[in-house]
């Protein structure tokens, strides 16, 4: 129709664009992403409370710990996050192994007062510092061994979440489960922290983690919003829009963590989680009331057969009597009416065991035979993947340790945003260097991150010097790149329709393994808190170079795979994903 083109702002400009109303459509583009960034905001109110209270939450526990449980005076236990203090824990830690006599000791805490300028106040309670700190964070490491079992709750929500999710088209649960869960976490810290000398620390530990289990925690809200971003935007647009979220995830972190230490100084335990709990409340509600959810996508009406349409046409039918065609329409639709509730009862009593049978149907992708042994090299990535989940649990006591070993209160809020700047950093050379310019294959990648990470973690393990511990932090700068790598190495070997089911068993793996390994690198940390609190750093190391050299072969099977495909014609025909970018990873 002629006239409907006069609606079109943008018909009339088609025969002569200017530059600069294409600079308008570009400026109208930016501004349609950044109005349309829902998914950011949401992220923004379920993370803040982390960042901004990441010196608050690690350090709740010890001060009660020390309080109720081993019942030093306030004086002592205030004095926790003392950070001249706590420095000085590092040079009477050495001295004591040296097993010098009382009066030395003494004549030690009095240069170091006086090199300090240490209040006489403060001074005259350092010793019992540095011991509750040591007995405070053994306490704490059980509480840990204890509640983290707890976390195989989440296979529940994983059962759950993804075939429910898919078969009611309902993805804002994704959203609002974990929000909520962290609200509940939020207000456990709050109640805890406001009856600071009666409700034990076990009260918050127990019940976050409960908590954050039962609501599917970051895990589960990622996945929602990957699927929010994903059926909302169109195929060109989607690997940009996952670019755009992935930046501002790690500038997040990058930008709140150093406001930790002003932050937490100024309002103390009780008004900053009051203040996580406004934000995950505000959270709750914008989720609830401004985020629609993803229409659901109607199938194509079938047509209908040729019989009906000849019937339709047939004189005969339109004289037939009216009263025996509205008996048929009501019987139809009766026996319709009980079809649709006995499938409705049906789908009720079965949806339990069809979310097992699509768990299960997962692992079944393994069992899928594979051309130029794919399935081979599949098999060793996720075998590998499963010592890697291993070291997960160096990140639960990485934060006690630098308390306990470097002395550090607030610095870790700033070094944590280091390491992630650093983090994003090594991405960026990874995609625009390792990849686009020199074409390194996948397994290479994995091993130039596992190799960074096997040089820098023993220096942390054994320094105390600052300078050092930034430049080892520095050296291990391509350390997320490895799990980005396998992702898409995985991708290479497997059709694209394969890919979920893959993914979620990394998924399931992870929350299989944490539990256990949380157990583990607590218990040995326990053991050597006392003797040499690094040595789990160099557990790490030793499941990094297992990994890596595993991953030699990995790298042998991957270039014969590479080799036999680009022998063949595309193979959509052998199911695997022929697609451009077989051999190197687009990050």
């Amino acid at each position: 129709m002629e006239g409907g083109g006069e609606y079109d702002g943008e018909c009339a400009y088609e025969t002569a664009p200017k530059p600069e109303s294409k600079k308008k459509v570009e400026w109208h583009k930016v501004g349609r992403y950044i109005l349309g960034m829902k998914m950011e905001l949401c992220l923004f109110f379920f993370a803040f409370p982390i960042y901004i209270n990441i010196i608050g939450l690690p350090l709740l526990p010890l001060e009660k710990a020390c309080k109720i449980n081993l019942k030093y005076p306030d004086n002592v236990c205030r004095n926790l996050n003392n950070g001249q203090l706590k420095e000085s824990c590092v040079t009477i830690s050495e001295f004591l192994e040296l097993n010098k006599t009382e009066q030395e000791f003494v004549e030690l805490i009095e240069e170091i007062g006086r090199e300090n300028e240490i209040p006489r106040n403060d001074l005259a309670v350092l010793r019992d510092v540095c011991f509750v700190e040591t007995e405070a964070q053994k306490l704490l490491l059980d509480v840990n061994q204890k509640r983290a079992p707890l976390g195989y709750l989440a296979l529940i929500v994983i059962i759950l979440a993804g075939p429910l999710g898919d078969k009611y088209n309902r993805k804002k649960p994704f959203l609002l489960l974990p929000m909520m869960g962290q609200l509940f976490s939020v207000l456990a810290y709050f109640i805890s922290s406001y009856f600071q000398t009666t409700v034990p620390m076990e009260f918050h530990l127990y019940l976050e983690h409960i908590v954050t289990s039962l609501s599917g925690g970051y895990s589960l809200f990622l996945m929602g919003i990957f699927s929010f971003l994903a059926a909302t935007t169109t195929e060109e647009e989607r690997t940009f829009r996952f670019g755009v979220f992935s930046v501002f995830n790690a500038g997040l972190g990058i930008v709140i963590q150093p406001l930790a230490k002003p932050v937490f100084e100024g309002l103390g335990y009780v008004n900053l989680f009051l203040l996580g709990l406004l934000v995950h409340l505000c959270g709750c509600v914008y989720i609830l009331f401004f985020i629609d959810e993803v229409p659901k996508q109607d199938s194509p009406s079938k047509p209908l057969p040729d019989s009906n349409k000849s019937g339709i046409d047939n004189a005969a039918f339109e004289l037939t009597d009216q009263n025996q065609t509205s008996s048929v329409k009501k019987t139809d639709s009766v026996k319709n009416g009980d079809k649709e509730k006995e499938e409705t009862e049906t789908i009720n009593k079965n949806i339990l065991k069809e979310c097992l049978d699509l768990f299960v149907s997962n692992f079944k992708v393994f069992q899928i035979p594979r051309p130029h042994s794919a399935r081979k090299i599949l098999l060793i990535i996720i075998s590998c993947y499963l010592l890697l989940a291993f070291s997960n649990g160096e990140f639960e006591v990485a934060e006690l340790f630098k308390r306990e070993s470097w002395g550090w209160t607030t610095q870790f809020a700033f070094y944590n945003s280091y390491s992630t700047f650093i983090g994003f950093i090594g991405t960026l050379i990874v995609t625009a260097l390792l990849v686009e310019v020199w074409k390194l294959a996948d397994p290479i990648l994995v091993m130039i991150s596992l190799g960074c990470s096997i040089v820098a973690k023993p220096i942390l393990a054994i320094t105390k010097d600052f300078y050092i511990i930034y430049l080892a932090t520095t050296i291990e700068l391509f350390n997320s790149t490895k799990v980005i790598a396998i992702r898409s190495l995985i991708s290479k070997v497997v059709a694209a329709d394969e890919l979920g089911r893959v993914y979620s068993v990394m998924s399931i793996i992870e929350t299989l393994v944490n539990p256990l390994t949380s157990i583990i690198y607590n218990y040995v940390y326990a053991q050597t808190i006392s003797s040499f609190p690094g040595l789990f750093y160099f557990m790490t190391v030793g499941i990094f170079a297992v990994v890596f050299i595993v991953y030699f072969k990995v790298n042998s099977l991957v270039r014969h795979f590479v080799k036999m495909q680009e022998k063949e014609t595309p193979a959509t025909e052998n199911g695997i994903d022929s697609n451009e970018n077989v051999q190197t990873s687009k990050v």
